[in-house]
């Protein structure tokens, strides 16, 4: 009897499992990803850079004489104009060789003159056959002779003069000298450590700046921008007159100038600034959210390939949107992942999901 008992409850069991099996569904184990295509889009955007103002010309001023300054002119800030004394050295020394000079300039012509009078003399008697040939010949080499020793001392007059007259230190144009490091009594030569004087002219001034490399792309010849000084609210207009083009090696930038009008002289040399410009790019965009491993506007992007992903390297600029400009490392048309690639692998498989 208890058999019998047994055997039905294992027989019943048996059906009730039978009863309830179901086939196993297949799970798709590849990571879950979305993706975007990548197409052109046009930026615009601010760009806010330090400047300095520097005057349109500007010289570093020293005598070339040596010696002791005898006096010095001008103070910074004085207006001075073109051809003015700004210093002088003590010329004794320089008048004396001067006048040495001269003097032996003035014999060697005296002898000059006279022995071309006596070749001349000579030349006639040659004609008469009253002398030889070597006879001539001699002194026509004697006047040839003095000849040179008088342009010779002539140059040495020149020197003697132009060193006389570097005693004088002249300004090379009118400007504001803005440097002065020299008093009277002491002594000048040889290399400065310091500029003795500094003038410049403050007419027309240029304003630099630096430029990040990628940034440089999207200017334009003869681009519009504003210059802003400190303590002032007025944002003066100016156009680029100048785009450097040579990337700095160390930092990696671009050099650019523009010229402005400063017969005010409201601006000075020196003077820092901040230049604004405002620039439109047309270039492939790339969601933020597809950027990896960020590194000084470099970054890791993954793009699909059939079902599975490629890890590349793009380079891409600033923006002040959700996309940024990128400039190399895909192309338009292709698709890029924006969501699920955060741990994947360069060459995986992938489930793309719907946008």
């Amino acid at each position: 009897m208890l058999t019998f008992l047994l055997s039905g409850l294992i027989a019943c069991q048996s059906g009730d499992s039978e009863a309830t099996t179901e086939p196993l569904t297949e799970v798709d184990l590849r990571p879950q990803v979305r993706v975007q295509n990548i197409e052109e889009q046009t930026f615009v955007r601010s760009l806010s850079l330090p400047a300095t103002v520097y005057a349109g010309r500007s010289a570093i001023l020293a005598p070339k004489a040596q010696g002791r300054i005898e006096s010095v002119n001008v103070s910074i800030g004085d207006a001075v104009k073109e051809g003015e004394v700004l210093m002088t050295i003590e010329s004794s020394d320089y008048r004396a060789g001067y006048t040495e000079a001269k003097a032996a300039y003035e014999l060697a012509e005296i002898q000059a003159k006279q022995a071309n009078k006596s070749a001349k003399r000579f030349a006639a008697l040659l004609q008469e056959g009253a002398i030889t040939q070597s006879q001539w010949e001699e002194v026509d080499m004697g006047a040839q002779l003095a000849s040179g020793q008088a342009t010779r001392a002539k140059a040495g007059l020149d020197i003697a003069n132009s060193r006389l007259q570097a005693t004088k230190l002249k300004a090379p144009f009118s400007g504001v000298i803005v440097a002065k490091n020299i008093e009277e009594g002491e002594m000048i030569g040889g290399p400065a450590t310091r500029p003795p004087l500094q003038l410049v002219d403050l007419s027309t001034v240029k304003i630099q700046a630096s430029v990040g490399e990628t940034d440089a792309i999207a200017l334009q010849e003869n681009q519009s921008g504003s210059l802003e000084i400190p303590g002032s609210h007025q944002q003066i207009e100016l156009n680029l007159s100048r785009i450097n083009q040579a990337v700095d090696p160390v930092v990696k930038t671009v050099l650019v100038e523009a010229i402005l009008d400063n017969s005010t002289h409201t601006l000075k040399h020196s003077q820092s600034a901040t230049l604004h410009l405002e620039i439109e790019q047309t270039a492939m965009a790339l969601p933020r959210q597809a950027l990896l491993n960020r590194q000084s506007q470099s970054a890791d992007v993954f793009v699909l390939i059939g079902d599975h992903v490629e890890k590349r390297t793009v380079q891409y600029g600033r923006s002040e949107t959700d996309y940024v400009p990128v400039f190399t490392g895909v192309a338009t048309g292709e698709q890029v992942l924006i969501a699920g690639h955060n741990r994947l692998q360069d060459g995986a498989d992938v489930l793309v999901l719907g946008e």
